[in-house]
């Protein structure tokens, strides 16, 4: 699940979730999220034993559009992720392979 609040600049977080929305109806562990530009995220997860990612627009008033813009497997094996722009469009997800093995995938 992926869930907006508001958080003012000194630290407050306020009482209530803005928006909600659910990115993977079977499974989202270790979900790590970043911006890519503007509006759009990225957020990189565990899904069952996959590795995947996928964009999503999140306005500046916090609502959250209701439907994923795009996804892809990155690795079906893949656990534990870590997401980071490497610059412009190119984007890197570092992971744990099926043998405890660390692995990179740019994309």
């Amino acid at each position: 699940m992926l869930c907006t609040v508001a958080i003012e600049a000194d630290g407050q977080i306020g009482a209530a979730v803005i928006d909600t929305l659910e990115f993977d109806e079977d499974n989202g562990y270790s979900a790590r999220i970043l911006q890519v530009s503007g509006t759009t995220y990225a957020i990189a997860y565990t899904s069952g034993n996959s590795g995947k990612i996928c964009t999503v627009t999140i306005g500046t008033d916090g609502i959250i559009a209701d439907a994923i813009i795009d996804s892809l497997v990155f690795d079906t094996t893949g656990y534990t992720v870590s997401l980071v722009s490497i610059g412009g469009t190119l984007f890197a997800v570092a992971y744990q392979g099926v043998g405890s093995d660390g692995w990179l995938a740019t994309f």
